[in-house]
């Protein structure tokens, strides 16, 4: 009992300090990602490949014009969540498979998803010590707020701590973090 009442405090250091280094690594993913000196524009939506099943083409610099359900915000959280574990994996390749491509509006494929993980293994290097496996099992989807903005994006933040990348839906319909590489 006594072991309890040790642990019970410090769990929620552990938590703040797991959200205040997925704010970091988020945001210096998001600063140290690019590859370019000109930021890259958003596709828009291609009219040659029609509309995914189940629904119609969704661009995404402005999450498709569709309205963004409760349905849409816990996706995006679950996505979230899933990108900072494929990072505290160092699974560079996962976590790029969950940011938008803004050449193809979709995750990043062959050359461009090299590109994007070897962006993310370099701009993460500093960041090491932050980066073990686990470092983000105690955030869980109570944590996160995915709220919608005006422009069909949703918001996120950690513990009240906001997350300045926002999720896009992409072209398929999935929720995508708008990380430019």
């Amino acid at each position: 009992m006594e072991l309890t009442a040790l642990r019970s405090p410090a769990r929620p250091c552990v938590v703040r300090r797991g959200a205040a280094a997925a704010a970091a690594l988020v945001l210096a993913l998001g600063a140290a990602a690019c590859t370019g000196d000109e930021e890259q524009p958003a596709p828009a939506p291609s009219s040659e490949t029609g509309p995914p099943a189940g629904g119609p083409a969704a661009g995404p610099s402005d999450g498709g014009g569709q309205e963004v359900t409760e349905a849409d915000l816990d996706t995006a959280t679950d996505r979230f969540l899933g990108f900072l574990r494929t990072i505290d994996d160092q699974d560079w390749d996962a976590a790029c498979g969950l940011v938008l491509d803004p050449d193809t509006g979709v995750a990043p494929e062959g050359e461009r998803l090299r590109s994007c993980a070897d962006g993310a293994r370099e701009a993460m290097g500093e960041y090491e010590q932050l980066l073990e496996p686990g470092t983000f099992d105690d955030l869980d989807a109570s944590m996160v707020r995915a709220e919608p903005a005006e422009d069909g994006t949703i918001s996120l933040s950690v513990l009240q701590q906001g997350i300045d990348v926002p999720m896009i839906r992409g072209e398929d319909g999935r929720w995508y973090l708008s990380i430019p590489f």
